[in-house]
């Protein structure tokens, strides 16, 4: 509950930001006082958040190898298409002058910019380890897609979902080494009570920890890492040879391998459905 509750008052935060710095943005004239604007501020928010929550993911779905294929380029006409979904309803709240597609290019990069910002800060986008070694339900759902579009649509997830590891890891590193890693911890402690979430580990063992969440590949590549001794600090060629005892692990772990796997699996089902017998 308290983690739903940080991220509303951070959309809120975000969004009188972007509307206090954006040129041609700006709240209703009949939003006034204080107690109206704050209101007002958070319903915002909470638009934003299921928008952020429902639309963004099915859109990167979409959308994945075009983002990368541009560099990111592409996220700026996505983020720009949920800040004018945010104006279209919501209009009672928030104004967006002519020419408006080009003004909420720029909202919505600001919007992307502030909520990445105070994520990283109140450590709303913490790296979740997940040890149960379940797949995901979506994955099984998948297999049942037709051959056709199944392809496309498991590349762009594993896409997103890699985006998504190395970016809250990546935080998480950046931010322990500013004076900000106490104020994001103690919240960390606060929204995750009961979930192992990577608070007080090193460098060293996040890059580890972020390894073995993007599955085999990338194990395989920190293993080749932990071998070069001459090149890495002993901290790190430590923490990275501890790959290779998970790497054990995981042999004697059908369930997980089959969870880091799943994507593979679904493509090269999908594969077998056009190879002709000889």
């Amino acid at each position: 509950m308290l983690y739903f509750v940080i991220r509303l008052i951070a959309n809120a935060i975000a969004v009188a930001l972007t509307v206090l710095l954006t040129p041609g943005v700006d709240l209703q004239p009949n939003v006034t006082g204080l107690l109206y604007t704050a209101l007002g501020l958070v319903l915002l928010g909470l638009f934003f958040g299921l928008i952020n929550s429902f639309v963004r993911p099915l859109a990167l779905l979409i959308t994945g190898r075009l983002v990368i294929g541009t560099m990111g380029l592409f996220t700026l006409i996505i983020n720009g298409l949920f800040f004018y979904l945010l104006f279209f309803i919501a209009p009672d709240f928030l104004v967006v002058s002519e020419p408006i597609f080009l003004r909420s290019i720029l909202a919505g990069a600001m919007m992307a910019l502030f909520v990445i910002l105070l994520e990283a800060l109140f450590g709303l986008d913490s790296p979740v380890i997940d040890g149960s070694g379940e797949s995901k339900f979506y994955w099984r759902w998948l297999a049942k897609v037709p051959p056709d579009y199944r392809k496309t649509i498991v590349a762009n997830l594993r896409l997103k979902q890699d985006y998504d590891t190395i970016r809250r890891f990546g935080l998480d590193i950046m931010v322990d080494f500013t004076p900000l890693a106490g104020f994001r911890r103690f919240w960390q402690r606060l929204i995750y009570p009961h979930k192992r979430v990577v608070i007080e580990e090193s460098a060293p063992e996040t890059v580890r920890l972020m390894l073995q969440e993007l599955g085999p590949t990338f194990v395989k590549l920190g293993q080749m890492a932990a071998s070069r001794s001459e090149i890495l600090p002993p901290e790190w060629q430590a923490e990275l040879s501890l790959l290779h005892r998970s790497d054990e692990q995981l042999r004697h772990n059908p369930q997980k391998w089959h969870k880091l796997l799943e994507p593979q699996q679904i493509d090269l089902r999908s594969k077998c459905r056009y190879s002709n017998p000889a």
